[in-house]
Protein backbone atom coordinates (compact mmCIF):
# COMPACT_ATOMS: atom_id res chain seq x y z
CA UNK A 1 0.00 0.00 0.00
CA UNK A 2 1.19 2.85 -0.80
CA UNK A 3 1.68 5.20 2.63
CA UNK A 4 2.35 8.90 0.73
CA UNK A 5 -1.05 10.49 0.11
CA UNK A 6 -1.06 14.30 -0.35
CA UNK A 7 -5.09 15.37 -0.76
CA UNK A 8 -5.66 17.55 -3.97
CA UNK A 9 -7.11 20.85 -3.78
CA UNK A 10 -10.45 20.48 -5.23
CA UNK A 11 -11.09 17.41 -2.59
CA UNK A 12 -9.88 19.30 0.12
CA UNK A 13 -12.44 21.79 -1.56
CA UNK A 14 -14.99 19.60 -0.84
CA UNK A 15 -14.72 19.79 2.75
CA UNK A 16 -14.61 23.26 2.73
CA UNK A 17 -18.11 22.95 0.74
CA UNK A 18 -19.42 20.43 3.38
CA UNK A 19 -18.77 23.12 6.10
CA UNK A 20 -19.98 26.12 4.40
CA UNK A 21 -23.51 24.10 3.96
CA UNK A 22 -22.89 23.16 7.63
CA UNK A 23 -23.12 26.49 9.08
CA UNK A 24 -25.56 28.37 6.85
CA UNK A 25 -28.23 25.53 6.50
CA UNK A 26 -29.07 25.11 10.25
CA UNK A 27 -32.64 25.95 11.29
CA UNK A 28 -33.96 27.45 14.37
CA UNK A 29 -34.78 24.13 16.62
CA UNK A 30 -38.49 24.16 16.86
CA UNK A 31 -40.81 21.34 16.91
CA UNK A 32 -41.84 19.59 13.73
CA UNK A 33 -45.67 18.92 14.20
CA UNK A 34 -46.96 16.24 11.91
CA UNK A 35 -50.25 13.98 12.48
CA UNK A 36 -50.64 10.20 12.68
CA UNK A 37 -48.15 7.67 13.83
CA UNK A 38 -44.74 8.12 15.17
CA UNK A 39 -41.45 6.50 15.75
CA UNK A 40 -39.32 7.11 18.90
CA UNK A 41 -35.50 6.91 19.13
CA UNK A 42 -33.07 8.19 20.99
CA UNK A 43 -29.31 9.58 19.27
CA UNK A 44 -26.39 11.51 20.04
CA UNK A 45 -25.54 13.98 18.01
CA UNK A 46 -21.89 16.11 17.80
CA UNK A 47 -20.30 19.11 16.13
CA UNK A 48 -17.22 20.89 16.85
CA UNK A 49 -17.59 23.11 20.05
CA UNK A 50 -15.75 25.98 18.35
CA UNK A 51 -17.93 26.06 15.38
CA UNK A 52 -20.65 28.73 14.91
CA UNK A 53 -24.07 27.49 15.94
CA UNK A 54 -22.33 24.20 17.21
CA UNK A 55 -25.15 23.27 19.42
CA UNK A 56 -27.80 23.47 16.21
CA UNK A 57 -25.02 21.59 14.29
CA UNK A 58 -25.42 18.70 16.78
CA UNK A 59 -29.10 18.57 17.42
CA UNK A 60 -28.95 17.95 12.80
CA UNK A 61 -26.43 15.03 13.31
CA UNK A 62 -28.73 13.70 15.98
CA UNK A 63 -31.67 14.38 13.75
CA UNK A 64 -30.26 12.59 11.01
CA UNK A 65 -29.20 9.50 13.21
CA UNK A 66 -32.97 9.35 14.05
CA UNK A 67 -34.14 9.26 10.42
CA UNK A 68 -31.58 6.97 9.73
CA UNK A 69 -33.05 4.54 12.42
CA UNK A 70 -36.43 4.50 11.67
CA UNK A 71 -35.22 4.23 7.93
CA UNK A 72 -33.22 1.00 9.10
CA UNK A 73 -36.73 0.42 10.96
CA UNK A 74 -38.77 0.61 7.48
CA UNK A 75 -36.33 -0.50 4.93
CA UNK A 76 -34.06 -3.82 4.63
CA UNK A 77 -30.04 -3.31 3.49
CA UNK A 78 -30.18 -4.14 -0.12
CA UNK A 79 -33.23 -1.86 -0.27
CA UNK A 80 -31.52 1.26 1.41
CA UNK A 81 -28.78 0.25 -0.57
CA UNK A 82 -29.92 0.43 -4.08
CA UNK A 83 -31.69 3.93 -3.30
CA UNK A 84 -28.69 5.12 -1.31
CA UNK A 85 -28.52 8.57 -3.10
CA UNK A 86 -32.16 8.86 -3.19
CA UNK A 87 -32.33 8.38 0.42
CA UNK A 88 -29.21 11.06 0.94
CA UNK A 89 -30.72 13.49 -1.31
CA UNK A 90 -34.21 13.64 -0.44
CA UNK A 91 -34.55 12.57 2.91
CA UNK A 92 -31.27 12.13 4.82
CA UNK A 93 -30.24 15.75 4.17
CA UNK A 94 -33.38 17.15 5.25
CA UNK A 95 -33.88 15.02 8.21
CA UNK A 96 -35.15 17.98 10.59
CA UNK A 97 -38.46 17.82 8.65
CA UNK A 98 -38.99 14.23 9.39
CA UNK A 99 -38.69 14.80 13.21
CA UNK A 100 -42.34 15.73 15.02
CA UNK A 101 -40.76 16.87 18.28
CA UNK A 102 -37.64 16.11 20.31
CA UNK A 103 -36.42 16.60 23.94
CA UNK A 104 -33.08 17.26 24.64
CA UNK A 105 -32.04 14.59 27.35
CA UNK A 106 -28.27 15.54 27.82
CA UNK A 107 -25.73 18.44 26.88
CA UNK A 108 -22.19 18.18 27.36
CA UNK A 109 -18.48 18.70 26.14
CA UNK A 110 -15.99 16.25 25.39
CA UNK A 111 -12.78 17.54 24.47
CA UNK A 112 -13.11 19.96 21.27
CA UNK A 113 -16.48 18.59 20.50
CA UNK A 114 -20.02 19.48 21.73
CA UNK A 115 -22.43 16.30 21.92
CA UNK A 116 -26.33 16.42 22.26
CA UNK A 117 -28.34 13.70 23.43
CA UNK A 118 -32.28 13.65 21.94
CA UNK A 119 -35.40 11.66 22.15
CA UNK A 120 -37.42 12.40 19.55
CA UNK A 121 -40.67 11.26 17.26
CA UNK A 122 -40.81 10.79 14.02
CA UNK A 123 -43.62 11.43 11.79
CA UNK A 124 -44.10 7.98 10.03
CA UNK A 125 -46.36 9.64 8.01
CA UNK A 126 -44.91 12.18 6.58
CA UNK A 127 -41.23 9.76 6.28
CA UNK A 128 -43.57 6.46 4.46
CA UNK A 129 -44.96 9.90 2.03
CA UNK A 130 -41.55 10.43 0.92
CA UNK A 131 -40.98 6.85 0.32
CA UNK A 132 -43.18 6.77 -1.88
CA UNK A 133 -42.80 9.70 -3.35
CA UNK A 134 -39.32 8.08 -4.72
CA UNK A 135 -40.76 4.72 -5.62
CA UNK A 136 -39.45 2.97 -2.53
CA UNK A 137 -42.12 0.65 -0.74
CA UNK A 138 -41.52 0.68 3.11
CA UNK A 139 -42.34 -1.86 5.62
CA UNK A 140 -41.41 -2.67 9.19
CA UNK A 141 -38.16 -4.36 9.17
CA UNK A 142 -38.11 -7.82 10.93
CA UNK A 143 -36.01 -8.82 13.72
CA UNK A 144 -33.17 -9.75 11.64
CA UNK A 145 -31.80 -13.63 12.77
CA UNK A 146 -28.36 -13.59 11.33
CA UNK A 147 -26.45 -15.13 9.20
CA UNK A 148 -25.03 -17.54 11.08
CA UNK A 149 -21.58 -16.90 9.74
CA UNK A 150 -18.63 -15.55 11.89
CA UNK A 151 -16.72 -12.46 9.84
CA UNK A 152 -13.06 -11.69 10.70
CA UNK A 153 -12.11 -7.79 9.84
CA UNK A 154 -8.69 -7.50 8.89
CA UNK A 155 -8.05 -3.91 7.90
CA UNK A 156 -4.94 -1.55 7.40
CA UNK A 157 -4.79 2.63 8.03
CA UNK A 158 -2.12 4.78 7.02
CA UNK A 159 -1.25 7.97 7.26
CA UNK A 160 1.80 10.36 6.88
CA UNK A 161 3.86 6.66 7.27
CA UNK A 162 1.72 5.92 9.99
CA UNK A 163 0.80 2.60 9.97
CA UNK A 164 -2.25 0.39 12.54
CA UNK A 165 -3.66 -2.46 11.45
CA UNK A 166 -6.47 -5.34 12.85
CA UNK A 167 -3.77 -8.14 12.47
CA UNK A 168 -0.13 -9.48 12.33
CA UNK A 169 2.33 -9.51 15.76
CA UNK A 170 1.29 -6.02 16.35
CA UNK A 171 -2.33 -5.62 15.46
CA UNK A 172 -5.26 -4.36 17.69
CA UNK A 173 -8.44 -3.44 16.96
CA UNK A 174 -6.98 -1.84 14.10
CA UNK A 175 -8.75 1.67 15.25
CA UNK A 176 -11.73 3.67 14.12
CA UNK A 177 -12.00 2.01 10.82
CA UNK A 178 -12.00 -1.48 12.26
CA UNK A 179 -14.11 -1.17 14.77
CA UNK A 180 -17.08 0.78 12.57
CA UNK A 181 -16.23 -2.20 10.24
CA UNK A 182 -16.61 -4.30 12.81
CA UNK A 183 -19.70 -3.03 13.76
CA UNK A 184 -20.83 -2.66 9.55
CA UNK A 185 -20.76 -6.98 9.82
CA UNK A 186 -22.43 -7.18 12.89
CA UNK A 187 -25.46 -5.11 10.88
CA UNK A 188 -25.37 -7.35 8.12
CA UNK A 189 -25.84 -10.11 10.65
CA UNK A 190 -22.17 -11.42 11.33
CA UNK A 191 -20.64 -13.15 14.42
CA UNK A 192 -17.29 -11.13 15.08
CA UNK A 193 -14.01 -12.75 15.78
CA UNK A 194 -10.51 -10.69 16.44
CA UNK A 195 -6.83 -11.20 14.12
CA UNK A 196 -4.74 -9.91 16.37
CA UNK A 197 -1.33 -11.44 16.36
CA UNK A 198 -2.30 -13.75 13.12
CA UNK A 199 -0.97 -13.02 10.22
CA UNK A 200 -0.56 -15.18 6.45
CA UNK A 201 2.10 -14.73 3.49
CA UNK A 202 -0.14 -14.66 -0.08
CA UNK A 203 1.90 -15.29 -2.85
CA UNK A 204 0.03 -12.74 -5.25
CA UNK A 205 0.03 -9.16 -4.92
CA UNK A 206 -2.68 -7.12 -2.72
CA UNK A 207 -5.40 -5.25 -5.02
CA UNK A 208 -5.23 -1.37 -4.99
CA UNK A 209 -5.41 0.11 -1.71
CA UNK A 210 -5.30 -2.99 0.13
CA UNK A 211 -3.50 -4.91 2.86
CA UNK A 212 -3.60 -8.33 1.84
CA UNK A 213 -4.12 -11.10 -1.01
CA UNK A 214 -7.29 -13.30 -1.14
CA UNK A 215 -5.01 -16.85 -0.24
CA UNK A 216 -3.49 -14.59 2.69
CA UNK A 217 -6.88 -13.34 3.73
CA UNK A 218 -8.35 -16.72 3.66
CA UNK A 219 -5.21 -18.12 5.50
CA UNK A 220 -6.37 -15.37 8.27
CA UNK A 221 -9.62 -16.58 8.52
CA UNK A 222 -8.93 -20.54 8.79
CA UNK A 223 -6.46 -19.82 11.43
CA UNK A 224 -9.33 -17.95 13.85
CA UNK A 225 -12.39 -19.72 12.41
CA UNK A 226 -14.33 -17.30 10.32
CA UNK A 227 -15.61 -17.80 7.15
CA UNK A 228 -16.20 -14.52 5.81
CA UNK A 229 -13.34 -11.53 5.35
CA UNK A 230 -13.55 -8.02 5.56
CA UNK A 231 -10.33 -7.27 3.51
CA UNK A 232 -10.06 -3.09 3.76
CA UNK A 233 -7.07 -0.41 3.48
CA UNK A 234 -7.43 3.13 3.60
CA UNK A 235 -5.13 5.90 3.20
CA UNK A 236 -5.39 9.07 4.95
CA UNK A 237 -4.01 12.57 3.87
CA UNK A 238 -1.73 14.82 5.93
CA UNK A 239 -4.52 17.10 7.76
CA UNK A 240 -4.40 20.65 7.04
CA UNK A 241 -6.18 23.82 8.13
CA UNK A 242 -9.23 24.63 6.39
CA UNK A 243 -8.96 28.61 5.15
CA UNK A 244 -11.46 31.05 6.97
CA UNK A 245 -12.24 28.64 9.94
CA UNK A 246 -10.76 27.44 12.99
CA UNK A 247 -11.52 23.76 11.74
CA UNK A 248 -9.12 21.21 10.13
CA UNK A 249 -9.67 19.08 7.60
CA UNK A 250 -8.49 15.44 6.27
CA UNK A 251 -9.35 13.48 2.83
CA UNK A 252 -8.61 9.81 2.29
CA UNK A 253 -9.46 6.67 -0.17
CA UNK A 254 -10.78 3.79 0.84
CA UNK A 255 -10.97 0.17 -0.57
CA UNK A 256 -13.13 -2.97 0.56
CA UNK A 257 -13.29 -6.42 0.02
CA UNK A 258 -15.79 -8.65 1.41
CA UNK A 259 -14.65 -12.42 0.32
CA UNK A 260 -16.35 -15.79 1.73
CA UNK A 261 -13.86 -18.58 2.69
CA UNK A 262 -14.90 -22.58 2.52
CA UNK A 263 -12.19 -25.30 2.46
CA UNK A 264 -9.09 -22.54 2.36
CA UNK A 265 -9.87 -20.96 -0.79
CA UNK A 266 -11.77 -17.35 -1.01
CA UNK A 267 -14.16 -16.39 -3.21
CA UNK A 268 -15.09 -13.00 -3.92
CA UNK A 269 -19.19 -11.38 -2.97
CA UNK A 270 -18.43 -7.92 -3.16
CA UNK A 271 -15.56 -5.23 -3.35
CA UNK A 272 -15.89 -1.24 -3.38
CA UNK A 273 -12.95 1.85 -4.00
CA UNK A 274 -14.32 5.12 -2.47
CA UNK A 275 -12.66 8.38 -1.43
CA UNK A 276 -14.08 10.96 1.36
CA UNK A 277 -13.49 13.39 4.00
CA UNK A 278 -14.01 14.89 7.33
CA UNK A 279 -13.21 17.68 9.27
CA UNK A 280 -13.40 18.92 13.49
CA UNK A 281 -11.73 20.95 15.40
CA UNK A 282 -8.61 19.30 15.61
CA UNK A 283 -6.32 17.35 13.64
CA UNK A 284 -6.90 13.92 15.31
CA UNK A 285 -10.41 14.11 15.26
CA UNK A 286 -10.57 15.36 11.90
CA UNK A 287 -9.03 11.92 10.98
CA UNK A 288 -10.99 10.02 12.88
CA UNK A 289 -14.12 11.38 11.40
CA UNK A 290 -12.77 11.42 7.33
CA UNK A 291 -12.14 7.31 8.57
CA UNK A 292 -15.98 6.52 9.59
CA UNK A 293 -17.28 8.76 6.67
CA UNK A 294 -14.97 6.19 4.42
CA UNK A 295 -16.04 3.05 6.12
CA UNK A 296 -19.74 4.51 5.56
CA UNK A 297 -19.28 5.21 1.73
CA UNK A 298 -17.67 1.76 1.62
CA UNK A 299 -20.41 -0.35 3.26
CA UNK A 300 -23.20 1.57 1.08
CA UNK A 301 -21.51 0.18 -1.66
CA UNK A 302 -21.18 -3.41 -0.94
CA UNK A 303 -24.10 -3.90 0.99
CA UNK A 304 -26.73 -5.07 -1.62
CA UNK A 305 -24.29 -8.04 -3.07
CA UNK A 306 -23.67 -8.88 0.84
CA UNK A 307 -27.17 -8.91 1.93
CA UNK A 308 -28.72 -11.17 -1.47
CA UNK A 309 -25.28 -13.55 -0.69
CA UNK A 310 -26.25 -14.06 2.76
CA UNK A 311 -29.64 -13.69 3.40
CA UNK A 312 -30.21 -13.60 7.02
CA UNK A 313 -32.02 -16.15 8.61
CA UNK A 314 -35.51 -16.20 8.85
CA UNK A 315 -36.02 -14.30 12.54
CA UNK A 316 -38.01 -15.73 15.36
CA UNK A 317 -41.53 -14.09 15.69
CA UNK A 318 -41.71 -13.78 19.40
CA UNK A 319 -38.17 -12.38 19.77
CA UNK A 320 -37.76 -9.73 22.45
CA UNK A 321 -36.34 -6.31 21.59
CA UNK A 322 -33.68 -4.58 23.63
CA UNK A 323 -32.12 -1.29 22.61
CA UNK A 324 -29.06 -0.21 24.40
CA UNK A 325 -28.38 3.32 24.11
CA UNK A 326 -24.91 5.74 26.07
CA UNK A 327 -22.54 3.13 24.99
CA UNK A 328 -19.45 4.75 23.40
CA UNK A 329 -17.96 1.29 22.14
CA UNK A 330 -18.50 -2.18 21.65
CA UNK A 331 -17.61 -3.74 24.88
CA UNK A 332 -20.67 -3.25 26.91
CA UNK A 333 -22.69 -4.20 24.24
CA UNK A 334 -20.60 -7.57 23.74
CA UNK A 335 -20.80 -8.14 27.33
CA UNK A 336 -24.59 -7.82 27.77
CA UNK A 337 -24.81 -10.77 24.77
CA UNK A 338 -22.37 -13.32 26.10
CA UNK A 339 -24.01 -12.79 29.61
CA UNK A 340 -27.62 -13.31 28.06
CA UNK A 341 -26.71 -16.12 26.22
CA UNK A 342 -25.38 -17.87 29.18
CA UNK A 343 -28.91 -16.98 30.87
CA UNK A 344 -31.26 -19.51 31.98
CA UNK A 345 -34.43 -19.46 30.13
CA UNK A 346 -32.99 -17.45 26.91
CA UNK A 347 -32.20 -19.82 24.26
CA UNK A 348 -30.59 -16.86 21.33
CA UNK A 349 -29.22 -13.67 21.52
CA UNK A 350 -28.35 -11.62 18.64
CA UNK A 351 -27.97 -7.83 17.16
CA UNK A 352 -30.79 -6.53 15.10
CA UNK A 353 -29.18 -3.73 14.34
CA UNK A 354 -26.43 -1.62 15.02
CA UNK A 355 -25.50 1.86 14.36
CA UNK A 356 -24.04 4.79 16.12
CA UNK A 357 -26.55 5.88 18.17
CA UNK A 358 -26.83 2.70 19.60
CA UNK A 359 -27.71 -1.19 19.52
CA UNK A 360 -30.78 -3.57 19.11
CA UNK A 361 -30.56 -6.93 20.10
CA UNK A 362 -33.16 -9.49 19.52
CA UNK A 363 -33.63 -12.22 22.57
CA UNK A 364 -35.79 -15.26 22.52
CA UNK A 365 -36.82 -16.57 25.52
CA UNK A 366 -39.10 -19.53 26.67
CA UNK A 367 -41.72 -17.22 27.20
CA UNK A 368 -43.91 -14.58 26.11
CA UNK A 369 -44.75 -10.90 26.26
CA UNK A 370 -44.62 -9.30 29.84
CA UNK A 371 -42.76 -12.58 31.63
CA UNK A 372 -40.44 -12.11 28.72
CA UNK A 373 -39.25 -8.80 29.33
CA UNK A 374 -39.28 -9.22 33.36
CA UNK A 375 -36.76 -12.38 32.92
CA UNK A 376 -34.22 -10.44 30.40
CA UNK A 377 -34.76 -7.59 32.75
CA UNK A 378 -33.52 -9.76 35.69
CA UNK A 379 -30.69 -11.07 33.99
CA UNK A 380 -29.44 -7.63 32.66
CA UNK A 381 -29.80 -6.68 36.42
CA UNK A 382 -27.32 -9.24 37.57
CA UNK A 383 -24.37 -8.08 35.27
CA UNK A 384 -21.69 -6.44 36.53
CA UNK A 385 -20.46 -3.80 33.62
CA UNK A 386 -17.27 -2.92 35.65
CA UNK A 387 -14.16 -3.13 33.26
CA UNK A 388 -16.27 -3.30 30.17
CA UNK A 389 -16.35 0.75 29.27
CA UNK A 390 -13.13 2.78 27.77
CA UNK A 391 -9.82 2.78 29.41
CA UNK A 392 -9.84 5.76 32.25
CA UNK A 393 -14.39 5.90 31.96
CA UNK A 394 -14.86 4.67 35.00
CA UNK A 395 -17.84 1.74 36.27
CA UNK A 396 -20.76 1.30 34.16
CA UNK A 397 -24.25 1.33 35.19
CA UNK A 398 -27.68 0.24 33.60
CA UNK A 399 -30.77 1.71 33.65
CA UNK A 400 -33.80 -0.90 32.29
CA UNK A 401 -36.59 0.46 31.27
CA UNK A 402 -39.77 -1.69 30.16
CA UNK A 403 -41.99 0.36 27.04
CA UNK A 404 -44.62 -2.36 26.82
CA UNK A 405 -43.34 -4.22 24.15
CA UNK A 406 -39.25 -4.27 24.86
CA UNK A 407 -36.83 -2.61 26.89
CA UNK A 408 -34.47 -0.03 27.11
CA UNK A 409 -31.17 -0.03 28.34
CA UNK A 410 -29.32 3.07 29.03
CA UNK A 411 -25.16 2.44 29.86
CA UNK A 412 -23.65 5.37 31.76
CA UNK A 413 -21.26 6.51 34.41
CA UNK A 414 -21.65 5.03 37.74
CA UNK A 415 -23.03 8.33 39.72
CA UNK A 416 -19.78 7.26 41.87
CA UNK A 417 -17.34 7.52 39.06
CA UNK A 418 -18.83 10.08 36.92
CA UNK A 419 -16.76 13.42 36.64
Amino acid sequence: MRLAFMPPASALAGVVFAIAVALGGSAAADDARGSGRSMQFEALGSAPAEAEQARVQALDAAFLEVVEQALVRLLDVSTRARHEADLEARIQRRARRYIRSYRVLEETRRGSRMQVRISAQVDEARLRAALDELGIEAGATPAGGGTGRRAVVLVQVSQGGRVEASFGADGGDGGPVGRALAELAREYGFGVVGAEGASAPGSGSPGEGLPLDDEAAARVAGAVGADVVFVAGVELGVPGRIRGTALAGVVGRGALRVLEVSDGEARLVADAHTAGGGFASTEAEASEEAARALVRRLGAAVAGAVAEYWPPRAPAEDALLVEIRGHQDWQPVAAIVEHLGRSSGISRVWPRWVGVGGTILAVVTDVEGARARRRVAAALRRLDLRGTGPEGAGALEMDIDDDGEGLRVTVHAGEDEAP
